[in-house]
């Protein structure tokens, strides 16, 4: 089923359809804005252009198609709306990267890494936080800076130690004033240790964390 209105068509989705069409113009595949909802409980889920979809037909008086990826179609389900209007296109500004494994750059800028499909298909964002120092037989709080926290989780962290070695973090030792304990809260990075060992040969900290937003 389709609702055109001027520069605006809505679809009820189908399983395992992936294109579907719009019949007005658009120049610029950056000018079609693509918005899946559930109107059970009217949330409104973005679709992002190039990780979610991609444009064909640009520059037609007939307009165009769009064609769902595997990552759109997941958010595309059976039985939701589907709408296409002449509008900014939501873009990732990290481009369309993986959330398995640490291939993603490392930066302390807040980026776009994938997509929480338990959660309402909600953007995943990261940044790593340089922490410095391990502190000496005390708690160490680093503000990550983030507001709005939905879901949130330390994707990895590490230390480097003056020998050469990288140390991964959270840090489990034989002997238990040696272990290096790590969290997270909405409002900080927390580093936990009972020595003065770690201190002295570990100046450089980095923990990488993954949250979603309200």
């Amino acid at each position: 089923m389709t609702l055109t209105n001027f520069n605006k068509t809505i679809y009820s989705t189908e399983a395992d359809k992936a294109s579907y069409r719009f019949p007005f113009q658009i120049d610029d595949e950056r000018g079609l804005r693509v918005i899946v909802v559930d109107p059970a409980d009217l949330e409104q889920v973005p679709l992002f252009l190039a990780a979610d979809y991609t444009v064909d037909s640009l520059g037609q008086a007939d307009g165009g198609t769009i064609t769902l990826t595997a990552t759109g179609l997941k958010k595309a389900a059976e039985g939701l709306k589907l709408i296409l209007k002449k509008a900014q296109a939501h873009e990732c500004s990290g481009g369309v990267i993986t959330i398995d494994g640490n291939g993603a750059d490392i930066s302390e800028e807040e980026m776009p890494v994938g997509i929480d499909y338990s959660d309402g298909n909600r953007v995943i964002y990261q940044k790593t936080i340089a922490c410095g120092a391990i502190p000496s037989s005390n708690t160490k709080y680093v503000p990550h800076n983030v507001t709005g926290f939905r879901r949130y989780w330390v994707a990895w962290a590490y230390a480097t130690h003056t020998q050469g070695w990288t140390l991964p973090l959270p840090l489990a030792h034989a002997t238990a004033s040696y272990q290096i304990y790590l969290g997270l809260n909405s409002e900080n990075v927390q580093i936990t240790t009972w020595c003065t060992y770690w201190t002295t040969v570990c100046k450089e900290t980095y923990v990488t964390i993954r949250y979603t937003k309200e």
